[in-house]
């Protein structure tokens, strides 16, 4: 998998979409109100202020504090928290080069699925097919949580392609 170099693009886009989906998330049918958490889980290059976080776990170094050492992940974070009903949980599946494996992906995502999230976003994508990736995702978003997948033009037109249930 490999990130964009037009990280701006990611930060601009990513937001945007993640937050035009958390007015759109419903829990048992009916609709959040304003004092209700949308639990936002960010699989990224981890964050650097973990005081803030629901929970956290990096993939990457198989521990609990997931510190950003790329800084996309604490900058998607900071736009985040400036919404005050949004309960973030970090999940590292980057390296310090914005790089990572899928294994530490699908990881992430049973972890936020498992931690019963509303929104999943993930600003990356991938350049080949991943059918055990394409599994969790058909099982996670039949569950009814968003995922958001916002990525460079090159990498968008294979996602919209083979991952239809991607946002």
């Amino acid at each position: 998998m490999k990130k964009s170099n037009k990280q701006g693009t990611f930060i601009v886009i990513g937001v945007l979409a993640l937050l035009l989906s958390l007015y759109s998330v419903t829990k048992k049918n009916e609709k959040l109100t304003t004092t209700t958490p949308v639990k936002v889980a960010l699989l990224d290059s981890g964050i650097i202020n973990n005081q803030t976080l629901a929970l956290s776990f990096d993939f990457i170094n198989n521990k609990d504090e997931a510190l950003d050492d790329f800084g996309h992940g604490t900058n998607l974070a900071n736009l985040l928290l400036e919404n005050e009903h949004v309960a973030l949980y970090n999940a590292k599946v980057l390296n310090e080069h914005g790089s990572g494996q899928v294994d530490d992906v699908m990881a992430g995502l049973n972890w936020a699925y498992d931690n019963k999230v509303d929104v999943i976003n993930m600003s990356f994508g991938f350049t080949a097919n991943y059918p055990k990736l394409k599994e969790t995702i058909d099982f996670i978003t039949d569950k009814n949580i968003i995922i958001v997948s916002a990525v460079g033009n090159d990498i968008l037109v294979y996602l919209k392609e083979n991952y239809s249930d991607i946002k």
